[in-house]
């Protein structure tokens, strides 16, 4: 099973995405799988030996560098205007360059952020971080977005109508109320923004309809956090979010840009979701 590799090799719109110089596809996957400038260590446990697995050399900065964009498609940035199926390659380009840098804010926390701050690793996508030790998974990569929190979806649909829907697919699902101490100290920061104040939602820290990773490490701070997923074939694992709450990868572009504020047009959009779903 190392020899095989699975990813998307063509999309309806843009076509083959292994032309003209892109790098999608299963043979490019592989490639980077095994190339000695690979973006994350290889498999090495040695019981494994007899497989054969490539042996390269090890890379964990390039793992951890978020200025390393997606560069999949880069060569579709540039296209001739006579080359066949160029709007929808163009557009999967405009997505990467925005994934890669179009830069937002998260109330409460300080300073600006791209895609790339959560996806990391280049052209795969996950947040594979850990611990200085390499044993325990770094907790900060379980982000509390607020899909759990009924009262959080509830406060996002007033502030736009196309959270409806994370209401509606929610709507459903038992909610837990947690005693949230009084001590910071103990609790930790809130996730959570109030989009309006910046002020934490408290009804927000003491309901979710799942504790995430709190059940492994009993900490309020760790309510609702949940680890940002790979991104390659994205497409095919519809519906999305821990809990199914977007089931579209338009849905999914809404909330960020909902949550982020981050004033993505609609042709920004549309960009954002061509070049996820080539992936």
């Amino acid at each position: 099973m190392t020899s095989v590799f699975t990813a998307q090799d063509f999309d309806f719109h843009a076509g083959s995405l292994s032309e003209r110089g892109a790098r999608g596809g299963a043979q490019n996957l592989k490639n980077l799988a095994i190339s000695t400038d690979a973006p994350c260590t290889p498999l090495t446990d040695p019981s494994l030996a007899p497989l054969s697995v490539p042996q390269v050399t090890p890379q964990p900065t390039a793992c951890q560098d978020p200025t390393r964009p997606f560069d999949l498609f880069t060569a579709w940035e540039n296209l001739p205007v006579t080359t066949a199926l160029r709007p929808g390659r163009t557009s999967v380009a405009n997505g990467q360059r925005i994934f890669n840098t179009r830069q937002f804010t998260f109330d409460g926390v300080p300073g600006t952020f791209t895609c790339t701050v959560c996806h990391t690793t280049t052209d795969v996508g996950n947040f594979p971080f850990v611990s200085p030790d390499n044993v325990a998974p770094n907790a900060s990569l379980f982000i509390r977005y607020g899909l759990d929190s009924p009262d959080f979806l509830a406060h996002l649909r007033t502030r736009d109508a196309r959270m409806e829907s994370f209401v509606r697919r929610t709507a459903d699902l038992p909610v837990y109320r947690v005693t949230v101490p009084a001590d910071p100290a103990v609790c930790g920061p809130a996730i959570l923004p109030n989009l309006t104040t910046g002020q934490p939602i408290l009804e927000s820290l003491e309901r979710s309809t799942d504790p995430g990773r709190a059940l492994v490490t009993g900490l309020c701070a760790d309510l609702g956090g949940f680890k940002p997923p790979i991104l390659r074939g994205l497409a095919t694992r519809a519906p999305f979010f821990h809990n199914g709450a977007a089931e579209t990868i338009e849905d999914v572009v809404n909330f960020y840009d909902v949550i982020f504020d981050a004033h993505l047009s609609r042709q920004d959009r549309a960009d954002l979701e061509a070049f996820l779903r080539s992936l």
